[in-house]
């Protein structure tokens, strides 16, 4: 979906993710498995790609973090900087592209990416890890929320959901070689967590 597109459906798109969630387990314990996957996160910085809405980025913000999100639809940053006012819980909110990140070098302790990635084209996808390898810190923290070519039955629901809801690039970036794009640009460490049948995945990996 387009940045404009995203604008359109804002306002409609934490009920959308809540109800789409439901079928996973619950929006509040998937979000939480991220920031299990960015612990400890009181006193870091963390930068929050494709951010959406900012849930990711509000839940490590109210656990102590000092939180940068980043996305390029004006209409997710607006409702994610009233949730910030309304809830008194702060962030930061920069309107740009994950694939060139205005950012110095070594900039944050943690760069967290849930659900956008399976967004872009391959290309793109690569200048996002690379760009989140170069504003990490040394040993700073990379964390992944993102789909996963699921097995069996689960496969098949993953196949009819991708064909209504998702396009081209979900399928791509469910079938790629994760492991060997973040080894590429430079990341170590990799660990990975499957979750609802391998429809799911929670990486990380360190700069």
């Amino acid at each position: 979906m387009s940045p404009r597109g995203f604008d359109s459906f804002a306002p409609l798109y934490d009920l959308g993710v809540s109800i789409i969630a439901f079928f996973f387990g619950g929006e509040e314990g998937l979000r939480q498995t991220v920031i299990d996957a960015l612990a400890p996160v009181n006193g870091r910085r963390v930068l929050d790609v494709f951010a959406g809405t900012g849930a990711i980025a509000l839940k490590a913000s109210g656990a102590g973090a000092e939180v940068v999100v980043l996305d390029l639809s004006q209409g997710m940053l607006r409702v994610a900087k009233e949730k910030s006012r309304s809830s008194a819980v702060p962030i930061g909110i920069v309107a740009a592209d994950a694939a060139f990140m205005p950012f110095a070098d070594s900039a944050f302790d943690a760069v967290v990416a849930s659900m956008g990635l399976h967004e872009t084209a391959s290309a793109e996808g690569t200048a996002v890890i690379n760009e989140s390898y170069r504003v990490l810190r040394p040993g700073g923290r990379f964390v992944i929320f993102d789909y996963h070519k699921a097995d069996g039955f689960a496969g098949f629901l993953q196949g009819l959901f991708f064909a209504f809801a998702e396009g081209d690039s979900a399928r791509e970036w469910a079938r790629s070689d994760v492991q060997q794009r973040l080894s590429s640009a430079g990341f170590k460490g990799f660990k990975r967590k499957f979750l609802l049948k391998r429809a799911l995945q929670v990486i990380t990996v360190e700069r």
